[in-house]
């Protein structure tokens, strides 16, 4: 501000009219006002309910009030005074979690302004995503209309920094932040550039040594936090002066001691067996992101119960000798391996409305359909930490559910209701009124 203040007493009025009006025209919000806190009980009667756990309920009714599950079953009785929604058939699902993306984070990739999961260097472990989420973002409503209620956003980097579990509706951040610092973000150097025979030899040699040394300043780094913290511990003992503070190297704590998980994203195989044998070294809870070749590690995954998010199954081949729906069974073979696992469609190009078509190729591809839908509910929130509050519709859980008029990995299922946490969420977004709108035109045409 002191810096702004200063260069307003220097420039031209013209200037800084010009840069009022252009910082205006890049400040944007979507028309939907989030929901109110639940303060009336509401019954959906005549559903169906998937539960995720359990068996199907047909004919139910579902309870909530303030918030959570109260009553599920075929005969519960609808309580006086609520508000009842009759679901006509329709069926009850928890909603989708989105469980690596950007949203709130990016929002035009053309426009840097726009981009805030990243920051400048490469270590970055102080960083809060959900302070950074805008919760204006056009994609949230897109999002939100195909059932998806969550969403983890995070940050991109060697060391990226903390990621949180997101509610997809709310004026504020702090409204829609459901888990803060839910994982730290780790994204292991490739190794498949150097692979590239398009490239120069001397290029290749070139993304061999940057990788080694992006290797390098990671083992250096975690040296570092861990000296850090045996600092930090001996000054609180007595036993030494206390370190001059570092919030990146404070930043490590829960890492460093296991409370914190890290996600380390990695799609080869060396890379996947780098970075478990990395998370083993420095006693790391480990969750591996990506994983296009985690088949290769089976063993590994299982001995350490690192969980895997799957990062699109609907991808080309890693490799060229890989068969082409390799991607498409990796989910299958994982859950016959017994290996925990969820689905996350991970777009940078806004499309993360797609995520149950990704759990769809899934099942499609051998995946028993209902471990397909666990995937992108139950699992991912077994992974995060929040099973206990969303995932699946149980009483006492939040009631954080849509309804819908058929299959949700079906492309031609419509979702005619979504709750989060009890409270009524707007289902319009700026693509369904641009469809109403050139629809309306090209009636108005025809009827000339």
């Amino acid at each position: 501000m002191k810096l702004f203040a200063t260069f307003a007493q220097r420039a031209p009025i013209t200037v800084l009219a010009a840069m009022m009006c252009l910082a205006c025209s890049t400040i944007v919000a979507h028309d939907q006002i989030p929901g109110t806190n639940q303060s009336q009980t509401v019954a959906l009667k005549n559903v169906t309910v998937y539960p995720v756990v359990g068996e199907v309920v047909e004919n139910a009714v579902l309870v909530f009030e303030n918030g959570k599950i109260t009553a599920i079953g075929s005969d519960v009785a609808v309580p006086a005074g609520c508000r009842v929604i009759d679901g006509a058939g329709r069926r009850v699902y928890p909603s989708f979690i989105e469980s690596w993306s950007y949203l709130g984070l990016r929002e035009v990739g053309s426009v840097k302004a726009t981009q805030d999961y990243e920051e400048s260097g490469d270590i970055n472990p102080n960083l809060l995503a959900q302070r950074a989420v805008n919760p204006d973002s056009e994609l949230i409503p897109v999002a939100r209309v195909n059932g998806i209620g969550l969403a983890i956003s995070r940050p991109r980097g060697l060391v990226g920094g903390q990621a949180a579990l997101m509610r997809l509706d709310g004026w504020t951040y702090e409204d829609m932040t459901l888990a803060a610092q839910t994982a730290m973000i780790m994204s292991w150097p490739s190794s498949r550039a150097a692979f590239f025979s398009f490239l120069p030899q001397k290029r290749r040699d070139e993304l061999k040594k940057e990788r080694l040394k992006k290797l390098s300043d990671l083992e250096t780094f975690f040296q570092q936090a861990r000296h850090y913290q045996k600092a930090v511990a001996a000054a609180k003992d007595g036993k030494a002066t206390a370190p001059r503070p570092n919030p990146r190297l404070a930043a490590m704590g829960a890492v460093l001691d296991g409370s914190q998980p890290v996600w380390i994203e990695a799609d080869r195989s060396d890379e996947i067996h780098e970075a478990i044998d990395f998370a083993q070294r420095y006693g790391l809870k480990m969750v591996l992101v990506g994983g296009h070749q985690a088949d290769q590690a089976l063993e590994q995954l299982k001995r350490y119960q690192i969980p895997v998010i799957l990062v699109r199954t609907q991808d080309l081949p890693v490799r060229r000798d890989e068969a082409y729906d390799h991607v498409y069974r990796l989910p299958a073979i994982l859950h016959e391996a017994g290996v925990p696992f969820a689905i996350a469609i991970g777009s940078t190009m806004g499309n993360d409305r797609n995520l149950p078509y990704q759990a769809a190729a899934a099942a499609a591809y051998g995946l028993d359909p209902a471990a397909a839908l666990a995937a992108i509910t139950l699992a991912p929130a077994q992974i995060i930490g929040v099973a206990d509050r969303v995932g699946s519709l149980e009483v006492g859980k939040d009631a954080t559910l849509f309804l819908c008029d058929g299959d949700p990995l079906e492309i031609t299922t419509q979702i005619s209701a979504m709750f989060i946490e009890g409270a009524e969420v707007d289902l319009n977004n700026k693509q369904k009124m641009l469809y109403d709108k050139y629809k309306t035109r090209i009636e108005r045409q025809r009827a000339r």
